[in-house]
């Protein structure tokens, strides 16, 4: 048997094996990947689905996983998935029809099926997640004192030629922590009293009323008495990082939160990585667990709750691969394919 050692990526405790997968049923390397795999999700969940599994070691074991829409997910985590990875060379051999038919609808949907689906939406793609955002047209901004999931990674560390000084100093000089909304991260904020605004505003300091671009914009949103700012059309390319891709050819603006609580403004030195100062994020269903993020490699450059995995102990990653038969699908794993957290 593969040797099990801890992997955690954001809003997931990964312990195990590497991969959870030897096998693929399907790609999300691109948008028209991820879109084909929405249209292909179930619209409830049977007795046996994988996608229970997935959502447990999401956000723990829920209350009620009927009720569950998996058509909402927006962010999925590819670790969990049998899907292609698209950073390796080597190629991974087709599942079983059987086990495939057990994630995904067996009709693959028409490309003007897929074309549609992907008007006005945002398609993002790290190595730990990809992310299809709701079109322009069913954007909502979300309600003041709101527990809201999200995702984030660690801001470029590009220094100004002229000053030397970082110039995405987030967590300091009253820069703010930069988010994006994303239903199925199991990582949540608070966003307390919030400013909403529908897209950014671009001014040169002096030349005009409006906040400079970007670093005026947690103080402008702090000086007018909100915690945080929501940016229903903002940046087009929110990630800019070595293993982060976009093929969304329309450019479509993301969904971008702010925090502008202290925690974000006033720190002694910007933040190191994706994680924020501890009581900041919550993990669980709606919330309902606390989060303590690690920033400690390969999981430290993405926001996570890496550290806070008691919860998800009986939850096998084997297991999770277990194909389509009810039998073997089970709540809870025979004892010998149990995780063995440290310390217990």
């Amino acid at each position: 048997m593969e040797a099990e050692r801890s992997v955690s990526i954001a809003g997931v405790d990964t312990t195990g094996p590497r991969r959870a997968f030897t096998c693929q049923c399907f790609s999300l390397c691109s948008a028209e990947d991820a879109a084909s795999l929405r249209l292909r999700l179930p619209r409830a969940l049977p007795g046996c689905s994988p996608w229970r599994t997935y959502l447990d070691r999401v956000y723990g074991v829920l209350p009620n996983e009927s009720l569950y829409d998996v058509q909402a997910l927006e962010l999925f985590y590819l670790m969990l998935l049998p899907a292609r990875r698209c950073t390796d060379t080597a190629e991974m051999r087709a599942c079983p029809p059987a086990q495939c038919n057990s994630w995904l609808s067996p009709a693959a949907p028409d490309d003007e099926a897929v074309r549609d689906l992907l008007i006005n939406r945002t398609f993002l793609r790290t190595s730990d997640w990809v992310l299809l955002s709701e079109p322009l047209s069913r954007r909502r901004p979300f309600s003041s004192h709101s527990w809201v999931e999200v995702t984030r990674r660690s801001a470029e560390r590009l220094v100004s030629r002229r000053s030397g000084a970082r110039l995405f100093p987030e967590g300091a000089h009253g820069y703010g922590c930069w988010f994006l909304p994303a239903r199925g991260s199991g990582v949540f904020v608070e966003v307390g009293r919030s400013l909403i605004v529908r897209r950014r505003l671009r001014g040169r300091a002096g030349c005009s009323s409006r906040p400079r671009f970007p670093e005026d914009y947690a103080n402008v949103t702090r000086a007018r008495g909100y915690d945080s700012l929501q940016i229903l059309l903002g940046n087009p390319l929110p990630l800019r990082c070595p293993d982060c891709a976009s093929r969304m050819s329309s450019r479509t603006p993301s969904f971008e939160l702010v925090l502008a609580v202290p925690a974000c403004m006033e720190g002694a030195e910007p933040l190191r990585a994706g994680c924020l100062q501890r009581g900041l994020t919550r993990s669980g269903w709606r919330a309902s667990a606390p989060c303590e993020c690690d920033e400690s490699p390969p999981h430290g450059d993405g926001l996570n709750c890496a550290r806070v995995a008691g919860w998800l102990a009986h939850i096998s990653f084997k297991w999770a691969a277990c194909g389509a038969g009810c039998m073997q699908c089970g709540r809870r794993p025979p004892r010998e394919l149990r995780l063995t957290l440290a310390g217990t």
